[in-house]
């Protein structure tokens, strides 16, 4: 993605921008059609995957019982990590979302696993 900041994405105001999908609907992109350049671009499937990974991980939480409170430690850790970032710590569902996406699948499943441990061990 070529646009991060306020001030690129502002540098094309005025320009012909367009939503050009790819590969039938894997891919949607925003580009800009005055400087040929792709601004902001998503693929279907890594969506899919995130969701399917969102849902196996809130599975697993369940099957151990955590409640909302089990991962506060570590959804504060990952947004101090990712300094300035926004957390929205209401739900157990809401704070997998934020790790997977900050985390990634198999570390989130590992956070899983750790505060099911320190749980029993309370």
């Amino acid at each position: 993605m070529s646009a991060s900041s306020y001030n690129e994405l502002a540098a094309h105001h005025g320009h012909d921008i367009q939503v050009v999908i790819y590969g039938g609907d894997a891919n949607a992109a925003v580009e800009c059609e005055t400087c040929h350049i792709v601004l902001l671009d998503f693929d279907r499937a890594a969506e899919t995957t995130r969701a399917a990974d969102h849902a196996a991980l809130l599975a697993l939480a369940e099957r151990h019982r955590l409640a909302d409170r089990d991962l506060e430690e570590a959804v504060l850790d990952a947004a101090f990590a990712a300094a300035g970032t926004v957390v929205d710590k209401r739900s157990l569902s809401r704070r997998l979302a934020y790790l997977l996406g900050e985390e990634g699948a198999e570390a989130t499943r590992h956070t899983i696993e750790e505060a099911a441990g320190n749980r029993r061990r309370r």
